[in-house]
């Protein structure tokens, strides 16, 4: 495979097939999304490199079938519409939360998570949806679940298709070690 922005996918279905701090996997970014690319391509060689963005629904066809139906018409509609209303209500201040993100909903999902190099630290989005609630002077989401899920969900749906582009900047110390202490964090929890 050649797009490393599938690591994140990669590392989610090395664990659920029980990859864990024994695989071979090397202790660089670059060096583990190509392992991980390796070893997905010789498991699977029948699926494209562009359909890894799918999931496991890349890898059956009536999972992917399934998945299709469900998106045409979504068992969780009720709580996009909700996203999509956070997303263009007003603040009290009069801005929203495109003026955080940018006008266009489906470009927002796939620039997370993020290194920012300024602050030594990964940028998620429901972070920075947080972050600009605050900015703003609102009250914040609460965590995990809620408005937060809800507008998360929506600025996902909107951005269907795209490849999440997670980097890992190699020649910043801080971000290859935020990258391992995440590692870590990952394999510890198995």
């Amino acid at each position: 495979m050649k797009n490393p922005a599938l690591t994140a996918l990669f590392a989610s279905l090395a664990l659920a097939l029980g990859l864990g701090a024994g695989a071979a996997f090397a202790a660089n970014p670059a060096d583990e999304i190509k392992a991980l690319q390796a070893y997905f391509a010789k498991k699977w060689p029948q699926v494209k490199d562009a359909d890894f963005k799918d999931g496991a629904y890349a890898l059956d066809e009536s999972w992917r079938i399934n998945w299709e139906s469900i998106r045409d018409f979504p068992p969780y509609e009720d709580h996009l519409v909700r996203g999509e209303e956070l997303w263009l209500t007003p603040f009290a201040n009069g801005k929203s939360f495109a003026d955080c993100f940018g006008a266009d909903p489906s470009a927002v999902r796939n620039r997370y998570p993020h290194w920012n190099a300024a602050e030594k630290k990964v940028e998620t989005l429901e972070g920075d949806i947080i972050k600009c609630q605050k900015d703003n002077g609102e009250k914040p989401f609460r965590t995990y679940r809620g408005d937060i899920a809800y507008l998360s969900a929506w600025l996902a749906n909107q951005a269907n298709g795209q490849v999440i582009n997670v980097v890992v900047p190699q020649d910043d110390a801080d971000a290859v070690k935020a990258y391992n202490a995440g590692r870590q964090f990952f394999y510890a929890k198995r």
